[in-house]
């Protein structure tokens, strides 16, 4: 996390969409990077995106101001995910799921949680 964005209040809507472009990109590059890399054991963090990949879904988009109620935006900045459930892949996203953890998602989301890798490798020790 940038050092600007560890000193912005987000507690409400009017601070969110007070937000400058390159702070609400990093907050959807940081939640991309959460909902595919940070796990519990090897399961995802979130219970919403364990729900939705184990039953063969992929995580398709992340959209900013997607829940804008108090509750969104205290949990996730108002940020929400569109899981997608395309008949053809739901088995093999099941599977690989069930036996790998592996997360589908889409070339949009990995992008961005791959961008958060690269800053993370950048930072010296």
């Amino acid at each position: 996390m940038s050092p600007e964005l560890a000193t912005v209040s987000l507690d409400n809507l009017e601070q969110l969409r007070a937000l400058s472009t390159p702070l609400l990109e990093e907050i959807r590059r940081l939640c991309a990077y959460y909902l595919i890399r940070e796990k519990r054991g090897r399961a995802p963090l979130n219970s919403v995106a364990r729900f939705h990949l184990a039953n063969g879904a992929r995580l398709a988009r992340l959209n900013w101001m997607g829940d804008t109620s108090s509750a969104g935006i205290a949990s996730s900045l108002g940020m929400t995910a569109n899981y997608v459930y395309r008949i053809a892949e739901v088995e093999t996203n099941h599977e690989a799921y069930a036996t790998n953890f592996d997360v589908a998602r889409s070339v949009t989301v990995e992008r961005l949680a791959r961008e958060v890798n690269r800053a993370k490798s950048a930072v010296p020790a």
